[in-house]
């Protein structure tokens, strides 16, 4: 079964239930301000130089620990290469790809478009409809997020997406972004189970 020709949709997921402690407990690990990006990131695996598998941090929270089980039990995924918080202010993000360069890793790269989407996200807090916009072909979309799910997928290596450019505004909007090796069979289950339940929110090509 072919999904590839998904840019964006909801993800039947359950809610995670300490959203809020991870909004609490964020420290700054990383920080891009200029005329493209306004994000503050935290790491909660050690960072690898060429997207090498990797693991949980020393010193890391309750919650912090808790949301990487919470991304084991419902994630399809064998191994993790990164887990980590997105605090998106202001203008927030042009329209990007997130894994672009494929050169650092050409096997993860392939492995990853072989599964698109595949790209999990997870908003923690701030607006769920409205911050972020897809790219297809020029046109501008504006993704609508279901209230029974917190998770979208996109595809990692081929949605164009980023902030609208009418909003220059973002207040406080946390996103936990998880990567890693999938495990082909739960993901066309969760895939499937997600596309009969939210089919008319979905962006495709």
């Amino acid at each position: 079964m072919n999904f590839k020709d998904i840019l964006w949709m909801p993800v039947d997921i359950p809610k995670f239930d300490r959203c809020s402690e991870l909004v609490d407990d964020f420290t700054i690990d990383f920080d891009q301000r200029n005329a493209d990006y306004d994000v503050r990131g935290q790491l909660f695996l050690h960072k690898k130089t060429n997207y090498e598998i990797s693991t949980p941090k020393d010193g890391l929270t309750s919650s912090q620990l808790a949301v990487i089980e919470y991304c084991k039990k419902y994630l399809p995924f064998t191994d993790y290469i990164n887990i980590k918080i997105h605090h998106i202010q202001s203008t927030g993000m042009k329209m990007h790809i997130d894994f672009g360069d494929g050169t650092k890793n050409p096997e993860l790269y392939e492995h990853t478009q072989e599964h698109e989407p595949c790209g999990f996200r997870m908003v923690i807090q701030g607006t769920k409809s409205g911050d972020m916009a897809i790219n297809n072909n020029d046109e501008i979309i504006v993704p609508e997020m279901p209230e029974d799910t917190d998770w979208y997928l996109i595809s990692h290596t081929g949605t164009l997406h980023g902030t609208p450019e009418n909003i220059n505004d973002i207040k406080d909007r946390y996103v936990l972004f998880v990567q890693g090796w999938i495990d082909k069979e739960r993901h066309k289950e969760l895939i499937s189970k997600s596309i009969d339940k939210y089919k008319d929110f979905i962006v495709k090509k």
